[in-house]
């Protein structure tokens, strides 16, 4: 019998406003200018492809790994000197972010991201730690989210795979059921790595079914480059004073440095889940890797409110 993940996770809603199945309730979303958004501009872009693959129990469903996905990620810190405006820590407890703008392949689409101003009711979706490691850092991380979020990916049916769009979950139906969200990687200043495994456990065979989603890129050289003189990723992106006529972000500063270092390998960690107070105003910074991803994620914010008037209407 074929696995029924999309049954506990699968949403074909429009936006996320309306409720997924196994979520607690909607997240509220505002139209105002969201800090996560604005400084999507000063993150550490890489360009590469994201493979997603579907194993567990090959005797029962052969492994598949649909066609790759080109796409970028991006990482940085908690704040980016210049605009006190700009800080995460308001709303996201982590010592970094990340972000996967979404993305559509042929096969696959994915979206992912740590935290977001854009949503009232929960705004941060992963619990992150880093690790200092050779040339960066080993990053782990956690899916704490209880409501929908930008958080997402989809793929295709199969003879033996349930396909369509699904959500990130935690937690335990009443079926016994588990599954949990789990993040790992590895990221330096030239290339970044990071896995995402969505574990599906059934019962009562205790067969563990994953959703395996990898990501391998290489550093966007013409915006911000990551920095790793601290205890977790920032990027070295600068918001350039309103008199210097720019008003632009630049690559000398130390993006979101929360921490000093350290000559031993430290951990820095995030702790538990913060809740938005309100949109901050945003600079005009121009240091994006991926204009047409920030772009196209507007353009979705846009068309999930349409989606929204046109439901209540």
């Amino acid at each position: 019998m074929a696995p029924l993940i999309a049954l506990s996770t699968q949403v074909r809603a429009q936006d996320s406003f309306f409720v997924a199945f196994g979520y607690a309730g909607a997240n509220s979303y505002n139209c105002k200018p969201s800090v996560s958004e604005v400084m999507k501009y000063d993150l550490a872009w890489y360009n590469g492809t994201t493979t997603l693959t579907l194993t567990g129990n090959p005797s029962e469903c052969p492994d598949v790994t649909f066609e790759p996905l080109k796409n970028d990620f991006g990482i940085g810190g908690v704040t980016v000197p210049g605009n006190a405006s700009l800080d995460r820590s308001k709303y996201d407890t982590n010592p970094y972010y990340f972000n996967f703008p979404s993305k559509t392949g042929k096969d696959i689409r994915v979206s992912f991201e740590s935290s977001s101003d854009y949503y009232y009711d929960e705004t941060q979706f992963w619990d992150l730690q880093a690790t200092k490691s050779g040339d960066g850092y080993d990053l782990t991380g956690q899916w704490i989210g209880t409501r929908p979020s930008d958080n997402n990916y989809y793929h295709p049916t199969t003879a033996c795979w349930n396909g369509g769009d699904f959500w990130p979950n935690n937690g335990e139906k009443s079926s016994g059921e588990t599954w949990h969200w789990d993040l790992t990687g590895h990221i330096s200043p030239d290339s970044a790595s990071v896995t995402i495994d969505m574990t599906w456990i059934t019962q009562p065979d205790g067969i563990e079914w994953h959703t395996i989603i990898h990501y391998n890129g290489t550093a966007w050289t013409k915006g911000a480059r990551l920095v790793t003189s601290g205890d977790a990723p920032t990027s070295d992106a600068v918001v350039k004073s309103e008199d210097s006529g720019s008003g632009s972000s630049s690559g000398s500063g130390t993006s979101g440095a929360a921490s000093t270092g350290s000559t031993s390998a430290p951990t820095a960690t995030g702790s538990g889940t913060a809740t938005s107070t309100g949109s901050a105003s945003g600079g005009s910074s121009t240091n994006s890797a991926s204009r047409d991803s920030v772009v196209y994620s507007q353009f979705a914010m846009f068309g999930s409110l349409v989606g929204y008037l046109a439901f209540l209407f």
